[in-house]
């Protein structure tokens, strides 16, 4: 179920763009980022929140 909302938010960051570097890279960011730990957190409700909601918070690069 965690894998659903990593693979959503490197969706969202990479939008229609099919690029096999940008995907990977995005991975590797998102992965290596602050809201891998936040997604993670099962003692928050952040794995919880709309896929937008994570989507903006990864722009802010903050939890909003």
């Amino acid at each position: 179920m965690e894998y659903n909302v990593f693979y959503r938010l490197v969706e969202d960051i990479c939008g229609s763009e099919e690029s096999e570097e940008l995907i990977a890279d995005t991975i590797m960011s998102v992965y290596l980022s602050w809201i891998s730990d936040a997604i993670s957190n099962y003692n928050s409700d952040f794995f919880y929140q709309s896929r937008q909601y994570i989507h903006e918070c990864w722009k802010e690069g903050e939890v909003v």
